[in-house]
């Protein structure tokens, strides 16, 4: 056993102990209530920032409150209509945001920078709502469901349920990092990490028996 084999009975063995800690019912429905939120607020973040700007004005307010404090010129603007980003790191936008706007053509002038900035600030805030409000209504379950599972004398079998889940969860988290490791340890075959991957005796049985990687090949948009 090397370093890759304690790595994996760590992740295992936190898992483990966390399930049993919390319960399947606590374990079970914050796993996938943090996923629902995820997708429910990717799908549907669009429609809360249409209804907060249609009925609230969010993303006039957030652009009148930017305007004043955006100072890009017109002559920052080159000639294919591109947002220069040096111009734009010079008024205070991060760079990420600089990266997102690269492209977007203005015509000109504060006003449609701070416009670009409001829709995307309101983009987030109707992200996080939605991701906030899914997760409350989860805890609210899990709250009920565990006083019902008390109620009934369940707790200990809750328990050792959780413990179940924690165990595969662990092994699902270790199945993700080896599919995202597999092409970069395709690069260097001789290398530190790949020889001590070969060497471990767990690790490999976590890649054999891997399903992640033979659905990402058969994956099609």
């Amino acid at each position: 056993m090397n370093w890759v084999d304690w790595a994996i009975i760590i992740v295992l063995a936190v898992n483990l102990f966390d399930g049993l800690r919390k319960g399947f019912i606590t374990s079970f429905f914050g796993f996938v209530g943090m996923i629902s939120s995820i997708f429910i607020s990717v799908f549907y973040h669009k429609s809360l920032a249409d209804y907060l700007n249609s009925y609230f004005l969010l993303d006039e307010k957030i652009r009148v409150f930017l305007e004043g404090r955006l100072t890009v010129p017109v002559e920052t603007i080159n000639l294919g209509g591109e947002v220069n980003l040096g111009a734009l790191r010079e008024a205070g936008v991060p760079p990420f945001l600089g990266n997102l706007f690269k492209g977007k053509l203005l015509d000109g002038g504060t006003f449609n920078l701070a416009a670009l900035m409001s829709d995307f600030f309101v983009n987030v805030i109707s992200f996080f709502i939605i991701f906030l409000v899914i997760r409350f209504i989860f805890s609210i379950i899990i709250l009920i469901l565990n006083q019902l599972i008390k109620t009934g004398g369940l707790s200990g079998f809750n328990r050792l349920l959780g413990m179940a889940f924690g165990g595969l969860k662990g092994a699902m988290i270790i199945m993700v990092i080896i599919t995202l490791a597999i092409p970069f340890l395709s690069l260097n075959p001789t290398g530190f990490f790949n020889n001590a991957f070969n060497s471990s005796v767990l690790g490999k049985y976590f890649y054999l028996y891997n399903f992640i990687p033979p659905l990402l090949a058969n994956f099609s948009v």
